[in-house]
């Protein structure tokens, strides 16, 4: 062995060059990192058997290792396309048929290296000169290693094409990416060059050497920019442990990419699925992407139905165009939420409703019912009752019975059970408190309403209210069926409801707090205002007023 003090560089680039791979290595689970250790440890191997060989001045064993050398050297081309197609987020395309083809001139070249001195396919004619600073070997080149050497140069033009078509994808750093295209231009120009008998030292090869420069540029993006240990790795994790079923399909209807739950609820396979046509799903799948797919280039959602399993399930469907730098659509994130759970359990609610307001609305009819037989029952004890005070307190009773039998006719009769239209309560109270008073024709019955929705709970005391006030008004303001006008009203003003009975029979006492003190029927008037936080007044002279007036 002959020293020269090249070999310091090609040293420092294998040391350089397997101190990168092992820190990729610390990423096993990132896109594309694999395939850069790889192709470092490659350049390892590269750099140290040429480094070996350039020391070496027996001729067997510089021949030997001239032989080895192309094994490396052949297969880094394809290593640094493969890490080119990972990096840029192609990995679809690395299929095991395209790599077995893009291997097959490599593996072919090398074979034909290893066996140079038995023919003149590779390299022949082999002269070893050691006369120079450093002993080079010298051949002439076959059709198999021209053919092997333009080839590796178009698999690393491609690479480097893909680089630079990256520089767009906003989910790559433009830094990383520059710094990657760098390390490998470099490399590949000086082999070129080299190939191409362009060298500062005839028959040295520069390239192994220019790995520092190439080491340096990876350092820079590794330790700095965070290579490996950004946003890739985190949006593949993501993509691949969310709940809900993610597919990528292209615009030729092709799975480009899925995740973990889809892989499950399509019964997909993570090796040979991707690139994978539509028409080889389940026929339920197939016929739901094939009808959901490219409809449209615009965001979507909505719920749909697929018959997967017994009963089907139902999905909360969100469709987004994913579209290139031209905003061209290339194909369709597919998410779907299984809410299948959900609209089950929503369902079962809504029985369970519907039945709970059969059930009141059962209860109502009841106690109506049993209201009817009471009044009934009061109207049959009046009329065998001789004392005409006591006869009149139980034709009383039977009508505020019959009031509260309106309401519960009409929360039988309501869709709603928690509120009701007191416009159409009052009205229906009216229609029979003056039918059952037998009032005169005489009378004219004004309604004021408006249309305002009130809870139950309310209207039972307004009923009560009503009812009194309008018995009163029969009673005593229009004795012996004299005519006159009795008006009902309900205004809404200011969030608050004015309720007011009002005639024009002028006949209220003058004695008026006396009549509020001692009146059984006004004293329910003011207990049932009381109950709704409201206030009852009375306005006497030639129209007698009683206002109640509460907050909605």
């Amino acid at each position: 062995m002959v020293y020269t003090p090249y070999v310091w560089s090609l040293v420092a680039a294998a040391f350089l060059s397997a101190s990168i791979a092992r820190y990729a290595q610390r990423y096993p689970d990132t896109p594309a990192a694999g395939s850069f250790s790889r192709m470092m440890w490659l350049g390892v191997a590269w750099t140290l058997i040429y480094a070996i060989s350039i020391l070496t001045v027996w001729y067997p064993a510089r021949l030997a290792l001239s032989l080895l050398f192309y094994v490396p050297a052949r297969l880094i081309p394809p290593a640094v396309l493969a890490f080119a197609i990972e990096y840029t987020g192609h990995e679809k395309w690395l299929s095991r048929r395209n790599v077995a083809l893009g291997l097959a001139i490599p593996v072919i070249a090398i074979a034909a290296s290893l066996t140079s001195p038995w023919h003149h396919l590779f390299r022949f004619g082999f002269r070893l000169d050691t006369a120079g600073p450093i002993a080079i070997l010298y051949y002439r080149a076959g059709i198999i290693y021209i053919a092997s050497s333009v080839y590796q140069d178009l698999l690393v033009l491609a690479a480097l094409a893909l680089f630079l078509v990256s520089l767009r994808d906003r989910a790559l750093q433009a830094r990383n990416t520059l710094l990657l295209f760098l390390g490998i231009f470099v490399t590949i120009s000086v082999e070129a060059l080299f190939d191409l008998g362009i060298t500062p030292i005839s028959g040295y090869n520069f390239a192994p050497s220019t790995i520092v420069f190439a080491g340096g540029t990876y350092l820079v993006a590794l330790l700095r920019y965070r290579l490996f240990s950004f946003a890739r790795i985190a949006r593949s994790t993501v993509f691949d442990n969310i709940a809900d079923i993610a597919v990528v399909v292209d615009t030729h209807s092709r799975i480009i990419d899925f995740n973990g739950a889809a892989r499950k609820s399509l019964s997909l396979d993570p090796k040979h699925s991707r690139g994978m046509d539509l028409g080889r799903l389940s026929p339920e799948w197939r016929i739901f992407f094939e009808s959901n797919c490219c409809v449209s280039e615009s965001d979507e959602r909505r719920e749909v139905s697929v018959p997967d399993g017994p009963g089907g399930r139902i999905y909360d469907l969100a469709i987004s165009c994913i579209k290139d730098f031209r905003g061209k659509a290339v194909g369709y994130l597919f998410l779907l939420h299984d809410i299948t759970e959900l609209r089950s359990s929503e369902a079962r609610v809504r029985q369970l409703l519907k039945d709970k307001e059969l059930l009141l609305r059962e209860v109502h009819h009841r106690i109506k019912n049993n209201m009817s037989v009471i009044s009934s029952l009061l109207s049959l004890q009046s009329e065998t009752v001789p004392d005409l005070s006591a006869r009149r307190a139980l034709q009383d009773a039977r009508s505020r019975v019959h009031s509260m039998m309106v309401l519960y006719d009409r929360l039988y009769r309501s869709d709603g059970l928690g509120e009701l239209s007191i416009a159409e309560y009052l009205s229906q109270l009216i229609d029979q408190v003056t039918g059952t008073m037998g009032m005169s024709t005489k009378v004219e019955v004004r309604k004021e309403f408006d249309d305002i929705a009130i809870e139950v709970r309310t209207l039972f005391s307004i009923g009560i209210i009503v009812n009194e006030l309008i018995t009163n008004a029969i009673k005593y303001a229009f004795p012996g069926n004299s005519p006159g006008i009795l008006t009902i009203g309900v205004r809404q003003k200011d969030g608050k409801i004015l309720l007011w009975v009002d005639d024009d029979g002028g006949r209220f006492p003058e004695d008026k707090a006396d009549v509020l003190a001692k009146g059984f029927g006004l004293q329910v008037v003011r207990l049932m205002a009381r109950q709704i936080a409201g206030d009852f007044s009375v306005e006497a002279g030639a129209h007698t007023r009683f206002s109640v007036e509460f907050a909605h």
